[in-house]
């Protein structure tokens, strides 16, 4: 059996470039192209917190000690994607007093550029009424403050997320 042996060679042009090769340059375009287009891709992914807004509350219990309520939130995701969460931790205040705390377990999907409605669990004590109480007789509003914590997965990678809402809920939204 005999072996075939293969020379590759270049040939050189009148110029002295090599037959078939591009010069650089001519890559440049190209290149600064998909460096464009790679770029704008990451801007578009780039990512935004979601906005936690309280629209409502509901009175689900009362006790000696305190109560239950349910807490409607609007979620805003203002991201070109979903973002997915497994918990959601929120503190609660009214008129800068500690009300109380809800928590939401369980995979909760906000879509890409829209509003999501959630609703939380949440137990307060008496400690925390009398603030509360005594703006909605003075304003017929109640000032408060959600402090969130969660975790949400994103084409980026999973995002640690804490912040701190306030607004003011009037009388007629506060009791659903």
């Amino acid at each position: 059996m005999g072996h075939d042996i293969l020379i590759m060679t270049r040939k050189h042009d009148d110029a002295g470039h090599f037959a078939g090769a591009v010069p650089i340059f001519r890559w440049v375009p190209v290149i600064l192209a998909l460096f464009s287009i790679g770029c704008a891709t990451v801007q578009q992914l780039g990512f935004e917190p979601p906005d936690f807004d309280l629209t409502s509350v509901r009175i689900d219990g009362l006790g000696l000690t305190g109560g239950s309520l349910t807490l409607f939130v609007d979620v805003d995701n203002p991201n070109s994607y979903d973002l997915r969460t497994g918990q959601i931790d929120l503190a609660l205040d009214f008129e800068g007093t500690r009300f109380g705390e809800a928590f939401l377990d369980g995979s909760t999907t906000f879509g890409s550029k829209t509003v999501t409605p959630i609703e939380l669990p949440l137990s307060f004590g008496w400690a925390g009424v009398g603030a509360g109480a005594r703006a909605l007789l003075e304003r017929g509003a109640i000032g408060y403050t959600l402090a969130t914590k969660l975790t949400v997965a994103t084409p980026l990678g999973d995002r640690s997320i804490e912040m701190t809402t306030r607004g003011s809920v009037p009388v007629r939204r506060l009791i659903r």
